[in-house]
C-alpha cells in the first residue's frame, strides 16, 4: 500500500481571477461615485474640493481672532473717517485715528511659523451707516474683542480685552460728546462666578503658587490687583479734600468704587487661596497730588489698568473673565477722568509701535 500523501490539488485559476477582476471593479465604480458626488457638490455649491495646499498650516483660534480683529478694526477706523468728513467736531477722527493704532497693534503680534505678516485686503470698507449705527457697531466689535479674549493664547487675550475695553468706552464718550440718542448694546459682563468652593476644587489657582522659574503667576498678578487698588483708594482718600464741587463728588464716587474693588479682590483671592500682602497703614503718594489732585488721579487710574491686564494674561477660566471685566471698568475710569481713551489701556506700547 503505497502511504505517501497525495499532493494538493491546484485551485482553479479562473475563480481566482475572476474574484480579482470584480474587485477592480467594484473599487472603480465607487471611485467614480465619489468623484461624481464632489463634482455634484461643484455644481450645486460652487465648492471646489481640494486639499490643503503645500506647506500650508490650518489656521488656528488665535491666528484667526487677530485677523479678524484687525480687519474689524480697519473697517471701522475707515467708517469713522467718513463720517468725520461730513461732520463738524474732533471727536469722529479721534475715534477713526483711535481705531488705526488699534489695528496697528494687531498686526505687530506674533506671526505663525513659516508665514508672512498680514496685509490688508485691500477691499473697500463697509459703507459707513448713521452716526447711531457706528457707534453701536463700535460697541458690538467691543463685546466680541472681549469674549474673544477669553479663548485665545495669553499675549492675545491681554490686547484683545484691552482694545475690547477701550472700544467700548469710545463708544460711550461718543454717544456722551456726539449726543447720539441710540442705546449702546450693553457691555460684556462675564458669568456669575462662585468663589467659595474654588480654592479646593479643580480650577482653582492653588497651582499658580508653586514654583515656575521666576515667570509671574495668576497668584502674583492676583495679589497685585488688589496691591493696587488699595493704592488708588488711598490716593482718592488723600485727594478727597483738596477737590470741591462736581469734581469732588466725581472723585468720591470713583474711591467708593475702589473701595468696593479691594472687598471683591480680596474675596476672590481667598477662595483660591491666594494669599495677598497685608494691607499698609500708608502708601507713598503720587507726585503732585496737592498742587493738581485731578491729572494725577487720571495718571493713577491709568496706571492701575496695567493689573488687570496682566491678570487677564496670566490666569484663565473665570479669573480671566473677571480680571477682562476689571479692565473694562478701569477703562470707563480712565475716560471719565482724562476724557479721552488710550488705544490700550493697561499696556505700555513703545512709541514706534504706533503708527
Amino acid at each position: 500500500m503505497n502511504s505517501r500523501a497525495k499532493p494538493p490539488v491546484p485551485a482553479d485559476p479562473v475563480p481566482q481571477a475572476a474574484s480579482r477582476t470584480g474587485r477592480r471593479i467594484g473599487h472603480r465604480i465607487g471611485r467614480f461615485l465619489l468623484l461624481l458626488l464632489a463634482g455634484v457638490l461643484v455644481l450645486t455649491l460652487g465648492t471646489v474640493v481640494t486639499g490643503p495646499a503645500p506647506g500650508t498650516a490650518p489656521v488656528d483660534t488665535t491666528e484667526q481672532a487677530r485677523s479678524q480683529a484687525r480687519a474689524e478694526l480697519l473697517d471701522l477706523a475707515a467708517g469713522f473717517e467718513a463720517l468725520a468728513a461730513g461732520r463738524s467736531g474732533q471727536v469722529l477722527m479721534d475715534t477713526s485715528v483711535l481705531l488705526s493704532r488699534q489695528a496697528q497693534l494687531f498686526a505687530l503680534e506674533t506671526q505663525q511659523p513659516g508665514t508672512a505678516p498680514a496685509a490688508p485686503s485691500g477691499q473697500p470698507a463697509r459703507p459707513p451707516g448713521g452716526l447711531g449705527e457706528s457707534v453701536s457697531r463700535l460697541a458690538a466689535a467691543s463685546r466680541w474683542m472681549l469674549g474673544t479674549a477669553q479663548e485665545v493664547e495669553p499675549g492675545l487675550a491681554r490686547l484683545l480685552a484691552s482694545a475690547g475695553a477701550a472700544g467700548y468706552a469710545q463708544a460711550r464718550l461718543l454717544q456722551r460728546e456726539t449726543g447720539t440718542p441710540e442705546d449702546l448694546p450693553r457691555p460684556w459682563q462675564p458669568a456669575p462666578a462662585s468663589w467659595a468652593a474654588s480654592c479646593s476644587g479643580p480650577g482653582g489657582t492653588r497651582g499658580a503658587a508653586e514654583p515656575s522659574g521666576g515667570r509671574p503667576t495668576t497668584a502674583d498678578a492676583l495679589a497685585a490687583v488688589v496691591v493696587s487698588e488699595r493704592k488708588l483708594a488711598y490716593a482718592y482718600e488723600a485727594a478727597l479734600p483738596r477737590l470741591a464741587g462736581a469734581a469732588g463728588q466725581a472723585a468720591r464716587k470713583r474711591y467708593l468704587q475702589h473701595r468696593e474693588l479691594i472687598e471683591r479682590w480680596e474675596g476672590i483671592a481667598a477662595g483660591l487661596c491666594v494669599k495677598v500682602p497685608p494691607a499698609e497703614a500708608a502708601w507713598q503718594l503720587p507726585a503732585g497730588l496737592s498742587a493738581t489732585p485731578g491729572p494725577v488721579l487720571a495718571d493713577a487710574e491709568a496706571a492701575a489698568a496695567a493689573a488687570f491686564a496682566d491678570l487677564v494674561a496670566f490666569s484663565g477660566g473665570a479669573v480671566r473673565a473677571q480680571a477682562s471685566a476689571g479692565l473694562l471698568g478701569a477703562t470707563l475710569r480712565i475716560a471719565d477722568t482724562a476724557g479721552a481713551v488710550p488705544a490700550a489701556p493697561g499696556i505700555q506700547v513703545r512709541g514706534q509701535a504706533l503708527p
